[in-house]
């Protein structure tokens, strides 16, 4: 009504409010200043006062005593690599001599003249601070981030907070994507994701008949412009059905699918009139997409499921790339577990004389399966053929991740049947046992953030430490201090490995390799990459930033259990060399 008033004397409300809010003229629905986007790189050369941790394994760590004591961690510019890890020793003074040493200065000084004393003592050094490897997303998604606060989708929120719902809200919400929407998602979960720690992840974009193409361009345009930050492993991701219900066309390893229907090219045809295994078989092709995965359990029926995984398997080693599956998402006993038509395809494909599996084995493919719920209601004897099964594809040399996604797992999974009679009842967990299974089974299993602030997942943040600690600590019972390092592995080094990258020198898209030796220490030594997080202020990284009116904590955690437990906020992020965040 006002607005309509002032529109009728020639003044434009939200002019005047943007003018206001934006007296440089930039206002919010104006391009925003890329250079934003990031924050300055430093190149360091040397950390002083840093601690290395303790670890649990005698073989990785030395004596306690020795391991308190702190660094001088020194970079080569070139490589990028730590040139040097040295014992830090500060010049004596007599509040650090003996007894003896400084009753013997005492008595040298009184025959010198004054010009030759002995200099005041040095100052007390802060408490050193603890570095460990940077941090992995191994399953995020990049395209759905912050739907529940976006105000373009703010009459999607869930309600009932169920799987169909956020299946149907998010059905909704992709109707209104554009490029400028799912840039800026996107890249406020890639700078929240970089201030807490990670440098590695694997994005999922999906495609379909709603959004085409979409979220895989912006995905790779993300992909480029953050190399040398944080390296987005873009994953092509169908969480639509592949097959109709009776469809019985051929599909892709029948030489029948491979293309679009005859008469339309890709770029002609629309893409709400193109089936997703067209979509899906376009977007891999596009340069920088290194990863494939579909949603089995979205299919019409038990037959369908096993079509789509058979589908996607053979796509993935045919195209030589990563291939991951969301799986197994229920908790009903009565449902069949794909885990293990799954495992029949890997066999399958590895004796097919037409699929060069020889190539994707050689050039570090892995497998990832995220969710597997199904799982948590395995007999111990199911979980014995599981392990035996999963042993017999690995000495193949494929290698099986499984991704445990707890956030949103707990959120979705084991709801009572009736809420209003069973709302105070024991409930099950419903997310897989990610320590058991490595500690006890011998399986590969790592942790993921999945979704932030959508209707799958409204609850957490991007980091993946306040999920290990708030979240898998208490649900996994995981106390013992082995425990807390293999929670960090799992968001670690553990997750890079389930991507299948590691670090090499330089800042390209080509800086993520295949692992030549085994799965890094979180105890980093020389000639590792400085690719690390620095915990605490950053007094160790030589400046510390003042802000008026608070004092920064003067609290040091110097075990990993400290940071698993509470990390704090307080971390500098280096990247082959360079510090690429800090908040301190």
């Amino acid at each position: 009504m006002a607005a309509a008033f002032l529109a009728s004397h020639g003044i434009d409300l939200q002019e005047e409010i943007s003018r206001v809010q934006f007296p440089d003229g930039k206002g919010g629905d104006t391009a925003r200043d890329e250079e934003d986007d990031f924050p300055p790189r430093e190149p360091i050369t040397h950390l002083t006062n840093i601690l290395l941790p303790v670890l649990s394994s005698s073989q990785s760590s030395p004596s306690s005593e020795a391991a308190q004591k702190p660094y001088i961690l020194t970079i080569s510019p070139s490589t990028g690599k730590i040139s040097s890890l040295e014992p830090l020793v500060r010049p004596s003074s007599p509040d650090t001599q003996s007894p003896s040493s400084q009753s013997q200065s005492q008595s040298q000084s009184q025959s010198q003249s004054p010009s030759s004393l002995q200099p005041p003592s040095l100052p007390p050094l802060p408490p050193p601070s603890l570095i460990l490897p940077t941090l992995c997303h191994p399953h995020i998604h990049l395209d759905k981030p912050y739907l529940c606060s976006h105000t373009r989708f703010s009459h999607l929120r869930p309600q009932s907070g169920t799987f169909a719902e956020a299946l149907s809200l998010t059905s909704s919400a992709k109707k209104l994507f554009t490029r400028d929407d799912l840039l800026e998602r996107g890249t406020w979960l890639l700078q929240e994701s970089l201030a807490a720690g990670v440098t590695s992840l694997r994005g999922f974009v999906e495609v379909d008949g709603t959004v085409g193409l979409k979220c895989v361009e912006v995905g790779l345009e993300l992909r480029s412009k953050w190399i040398g930050r944080v390296t987005v492993q873009v994953c092509v991701f169908a969480q639509d059905p592949l097959f109709a219900n009776g469809e019985e066309e051929k599909y892709e390893g029948d030489e029948g699918d491979d293309e679009v229907e005859e008469g339309k090219s890709k770029m002609e045809a629309d893409a709400t009139d193109r089936s997703n295994r067209s979509l899906v078989l376009e977007a891999v092709d596009l340069p920088g997409v290194e990863a494939v995965g579909s949603t089995p359990y979205v299919e019409s029926s038990v037959r369908l499921s096993r079509r789509t995984i058979e589908w996607t398997t053979r796509l993935a080693v045919k195209k030589n790339i990563h291939l991951d599956f969301h799986l197994d998402y229920n908790v009903d006993p009565k449902s069949e577990p794909m885990i293990w038509h799954v495992l029949f395809v890997l066999r399958m494909v590895l004796s097919d004389p037409g699929l060069d599996t020889d190539q994707w084995i050689k050039s570090s493919k892995t497998v990832c399966l995220g969710h597997c719920t199904r799982l948590t209601l395995f007999s111990f004897d199911e979980w014995t053929r599981l392990k035996e099964e999963v042993d017999e594809i690995s000495s193949h040399g494929v290698k099986i991740f499984f991704v445990g996604l707890p956030s949103s797992d707990l959120f979705m999974m084991c709801r009572p049947s009736d809420p209003q009679k069973e709302a105070g009842s024991i409930r099950g967990k419903g997310t897989l046992q990610v320590p058991w299974m490595a500690q006890e089974m011998g399986l590969k299993a790592v942790i993921g953030v999945n979704n932030v602030g959508n209707a799958f997942t409204p609850q957490g943040s991007a980091d993946p430490l306040t999920l290990v600690g708030s979240v898998g600590v208490g649900t996994y019972q995981a106390g013992k201090v082995e425990d807390a390092e293999l929670l960090y592995e799992c968001v670690s080094t553990r997750a890079k490995e389930a991507i299948g990258i590691c670090h090499v020198p330089g800042a390209s898209d080509r800086e993520w390799q295949k692992p030549e030796d085994s799965r890094p220490s979180l105890r980093l030594k020389e000639g590792d990459q400085a690719d690390f997080i620095v915990f605490g202020p950053r007094t160790s990284v030589q400046r510390q930033q003042a802000v008026k009116g608070y004092r920064h904590s003067k609290r040091r955690r110097t075990t990993i259990q400290e940071i698993v437990y509470d990390a704090g906020y307080q971390r500098t992020v280096v990247r082959c060399g360079d510090i690429v965040s800090s908040i301190s």
